[in-house]
């Protein structure tokens, strides 16, 4: 029998009784001592987590040192890419423009060949309409002239008839 027992059977408690509530609390009562032992084994526990949990705080915040640095390395690797990126672009706005500038010297060299050969067309059709126009100047007056003999003979063929026609009344 236990110190507990013996307390309660000075208590008035019979045999029978004890031994029920012995069975009922089944050996689960705690005395202060092992109260004490409980709560100074708890404290051990409580503070070997804290422990802990400070570890993984430390760990965390080297975990988010490290991911801040990655994180800059990153930004700093994306800046120079985009530098990078820049130049070439600037480059090949460079060769654009001296592409545009090539290109530009070619239309006006083709526009130039263009005014050239509208000249020289140009002259040709106005030395070839100089010619026609003489040609048709002769013509014409090639046609004057015959217009002229025409009236010619027939002024000649009129007087003659006329000639008849007053011969023929006169005579008659």
């Amino acid at each position: 029998m236990t110190n507990i027992a013996f307390k309660l059977e000075d208590s008035g408690f019979s045999r029978p009784q004890i031994d029920a509530l012995t069975e009922f609390v089944g050996g689960n009562v705690a005395s202060k001592s092992d109260v004490k032992i409980a709560k100074t084994e708890l404290k051990a526990e409580i503070e070997s987590v804290k422990g802990e949990l400070e570890s993984v705080k430390g760990e965390l915040k080297a975990g988010i040192a490290s991911v801040k640095g990655e994180i800059e390395s990153v930004k700093g690797e994306l800046k120079a890419e985009i530098e990078s990126v820049k130049g070439e672009l600037e480059s090949v706005k460079g060769e654009l423009k001296t592409d545009i500038a090539n290109v530009k010297g070619e239309l006006e060299s083709v526009k130039g060949e263009l005014k050239a050969e509208i000249e020289n067309v140009k002259g040709e059709l106005k030395t070839d309409i100089a010619s026609v126009k003489g040609e048709l100047k002769a013509d014409i007056a090639a046609i004057r002239g015959e217009l002229k003999i025409t009236h010619w003979v027939l002024g000649m063929v009129a007087i003659g008839i006329l000639s008849l026609v007053f011969n023929a009344f006169i005579l008659t």
